[in-house]
């Protein structure tokens, strides 16, 4: 489970990553990111806030968990418990990442998921430093 500081719990806070953030599509799942620098976005939290949906096209109530809970291991993973260095930077960066689950996360490997999330975060990365400087 996320810890309860850094999740989010309010359909606002989704909907609003979803209409000003950047998105990076993968085939598991879509990578929403919107940075904490934004003048639309409370800044009351500190660093990260992670959410994760699935919609009822990944399937019935079963699946859609399922999904959810491989999104959720594979963010405890990278983010919160990780220590390497090549994922340590994402976490210091103030984001709220949401996590939108596709079918093909549920038969997926767990590496190829965490590969593209990896790659996903640092895409998304760059995308925001390259925007900043322009």
């Amino acid at each position: 489970m996320l810890p309860k500081a850094i999740r989010m719990r309010r359909r606002a806070e989704f909907i609003q990553a979803t209409r000003l953030g950047n998105r990076v599509v993968t085939p598991y799942f879509v990578l929403q990111t919107l940075p904490k620098n934004s003048k639309n976005i409370s800044k009351n939290t500190a660093g990260y806030a992670l959410g994760i949906t699935a919609s009822r096209k990944v399937g019935g109530a079963v699946q859609r968990n399922r999904a959810k809970r491989r999104l959720r291991a594979l963010l405890n993973k990278i983010l919160i418990k990780k220590n390497d260095s090549r994922e340590n930077h994402l976490r210091d960066k103030p984001y709220r990442i949401v996590l939108v689950a596709r079918h093909k996360c549920l038969k997926a490997k767990f590496a190829d998921m965490q590969n593209n999330l990896i790659n996903s975060l640092a895409k998304d990365l760059e995308q925001n430093t390259n925007a900043t400087k322009v």
